[in-house]
């Protein structure tokens, strides 16, 4: 079943995107969560993740970077406040060029809507609701379905 990114603006300052990927709660958490496959696939537009350190605990930090140029890198850090393999993982999230207009409080949520096929709820609770219009307007989505597209091809070798 093939699918793709769904994002509705939610609350005041919330963006809430789903997609719908081929795998098991388990195998889907692996690559959203294990800093040896997340390079594989979190990147787009040519902006490949050239570092990925995760401290994957309540509390731990993780720091994602991807170069956007051959001189240019865009950087994201933040810190883990829920883990609950397989099902929900809540982190903070702040770039350092803040175009979000402050630190993000991101949910992921996994749930079993089938057998091998789950459905990625993914909550952004923005600062403010012209930080989450200025998020919404940026053309993210289009970066985060390439990428989610490379992450449904790899998911038959993980399983």
């Amino acid at each position: 079943m093939a699918s793709t990114l769904a994002i509705a603006l939610t609350g005041e300052t919330d963006l809430t995107m789903t997609r719908v990927f081929n795998a098991s709660p388990g195998i889907l958490w692996r690559a959203l969560t294990d800093p040896a496959i997340l390079p594989r696939w979190q990147w787009a537009q040519d902006w490949p993740m050239v570092q990925c350190d995760m401290d994957l605990l309540v509390g731990g930090a993780f720091r994602w970077v991807w170069r956007t140029a051959p001189d240019r890198l865009m950087g994201v850090s933040g810190q883990f406040l829920t883990v609950e393999p397989p099902h929900r993982l809540i982190h903070t999230e702040i770039f350092d060029e803040d175009w979000t207009g402050g630190e993000t409080t991101v949910t992921q949520t996994l749930a079993e809507i089938a057998p091998r096929t789950t459905r990625l709820t993914m909550e952004v609770r923005y600062s403010s609701a012209a930080a989450r219009k200025r998020a919404a307007a940026s053309g993210m989505a289009a970066g985060m379905e390439e990428a989610y597209a490379k992450l449904d091809s790899m998911l038959p070798q993980l399983g």
